[in-house]
């Protein structure tokens, strides 16, 4: 009889771990790595583009449907939605603020699977036209880091400076792994058409910008970004 209690208490316990694990611990880092969605805060990047460059105003004049805001501790993620269906996209990793463009490592990759979709953030999920972005829930930006660049993207170079590279075309996918060769964040382009990514560091800040649109974009979207101001 204590020999089967004993047993019964095991099982038990065994069950009360896998729910924590299984169930409870990922519903607790659901809620504690959630972004924070941001408000009447659209001039935060508004320096980045252009002085031509107007928002989207099918709605009216009010920014809270042309931009939004996304913020966590690691990071933060504004989209601000212009004139035309174009689209721009700026993220600031905060723990990026060392590197530098110049020295950027870019890798061209053909297999993604060292990403694992678990304990992980989804954004744009379902949005058409914009890049669907997986970010880990813990992000350890250890050094080297490198932007993995899927091997049958079709991209050209049509910005290198100090501060600022700049690439158009196709991809599928693109992700940001660290020293340990660990894949961090995932952008997957499959519902874009061609895109601009831009890497900029400013005031020592590194920040990704990533143009997309409704329409068929071509190299001359790099005009909406006011890029210039870190070269002078």
């Amino acid at each position: 009889m204590i020999f089967k209690r004993k047993i019964n208490i095991v099982i038990a316990a065994i069950i009360a771990i896998m729910i924590f694990l299984f169930f409870l611990q990922p519903l607790m880092d659901m809620i504690r790595y959630k972004h924070r969605v941001v408000k009447n805060d659209y001039k935060r990047f508004m320096w980045m583009l252009s002085d031509s460059v107007r928002l989207d105003n099918r709605w009216g004049n009010d920014t809270l449907l042309s931009v939004t805001g996304q913020i966590r501790e690691t990071h933060e993620y504004f989209s601000y939605n212009l004139e035309e269906r174009i689209y721009v996209h700026i993220f600031d990793f905060y723990d990026l603020h060392q590197l530098m463009v110049d020295e950027m490592n870019i890798n061209y990759l053909e297999d993604f699977t060292a990403f694992k979709k678990r304990n992980i953030s989804i954004l744009n999920k379902d949005t058409r036209n914009f890049p669907v972005i997986f970010i880990k829930h813990k992000l350890n930006f250890t050094y080297p880091i490198t932007f993995n660049i899927d091997s049958e993207a079709d991209l050209n170079e049509i910005r290198n400076s100090i501060h600022s590279k700049s690439f158009f075309g196709k991809l599928t996918l693109m992700s940001i792994s660290n020293g340990k060769n660990e894949h961090l964040v995932l952008f997957d382009f499959t519902s874009t058409s061609k895109v601009l990514i831009t890497f900029f560091t400013f005031n020592f800040k590194f920040y990704i910008i990533i143009i997309t649109s409704d329409h068929v974009l071509d190299e001359s979207c790099i005009n909406f970004l006011n890029l210039d101001q870190s070269d002078s």
